[in-house]
């Protein structure tokens, strides 16, 4: 009787293990790429938002944001957290953490007028789209969002400014 009830309190313990894993790995932004399992299209990836408020955002290709960061036509504006925007980032990048982007004194300096291109972590992640949201609804009027993120500029090995490792094992 005693093995029974250890046995049921450890699958008890294993599934809700499992499942807050689960659960983190889901809304972490990031978080295991389950999708990377199946070979997908994410140039067509949609970010986690209401339809409506979705549908007002502009996308960039990353040619298009490689033409505009060429060009200099555009503030690129990392949504991510600064500590790991200080990892890695596109060169030239701001940071401006989405959730608090309505506090920040440097984002209350930029013209209204000013192209923003937003960008996150991947196609995966929203944190792009919801800060360009707040700009849109801050009265900016020129704010794109580069969906394919750190991950696309990374991989097609365009500019990013990278925090370099120390070798000294102090």
């Amino acid at each position: 009787m005693h093995f029974r009830s250890t046995l049921f309190r450890m699958m008890i313990l294993a599934i809700s293990s499992l499942s807050v894993g689960i659960a983190f790995n889901q809304w972490h932004s990031s978080g295991f790429a389950w999708d990377k399992l199946i070979r997908r299209d994410h140039s067509k990836t949609y970010m986690r938002m209401p339809r409506q408020d979705a549908s007002k955002l502009q996308r960039l290709s990353l040619d298009e944001a490689y033409t505009l960061f060429k060009t200099k036509a555009g503030l690129f504006v990392d949504a991510r957290q600064e500590a790991i925007f200080k990892l890695a980032h596109i060169q030239d990048a701001v940071s401006c953490y989405y959730s608090r982007a309505k506090e920040l004194p440097i984002v209350k300096e930029w013209e209204k007028n000013k192209t923003l291109i937003t960008y996150c972590g991947g196609p995966r992640c929203d944190q792009a789209g919801r800060l360009a949201m707040q700009l849109i609804e801050m009265g900016f009027t020129n704010v794109f969002v580069f969906t394919g993120g750190m991950e696309e500029w990374r991989t097609a090995g365009y500019p990013i400014e990278e925090k370099k490792r120390s070798t000294n094992p102090e």
